[in-house]
């Protein structure tokens, strides 16, 4: 289920917003203990790039996807994962 009630506060280099530091869930910031996987996908017909993340915090597993042309995050909870 997405979440876009969080907020994500990423690490910028580069190549601007490029791997999630903390997770801002209902006020409290919640920092990335693990960035378990990470790959990019890339649409074949609008070209459209997202980067996906899964990540651990102590709130949980969560998978982060970061639209590249949208510059915006989004959130959702993975199966099996904590409150």
């Amino acid at each position: 289920m997405r979440d876009d009630r969080d907020e994500i506060v990423s690490y910028c280099g580069y190549r601007g917003e490029e791997r999630p530091a903390a997770i801002i869930r209902r006020g409290r910031r919640v920092g990335i203990s693990m960035i378990e996987r990470m790959w990019i996908e890339e649409d074949a017909v609008d070209g459209r790039r997202r980067r996906f993340f899964d990540v651990v915090c102590e709130e949980g597993r969560f998978r982060l996807v970061y639209d590249e042309r949208a510059m915006k995050w989004f959130s959702c909870r993975l199966r099996g994962s904590q409150l």
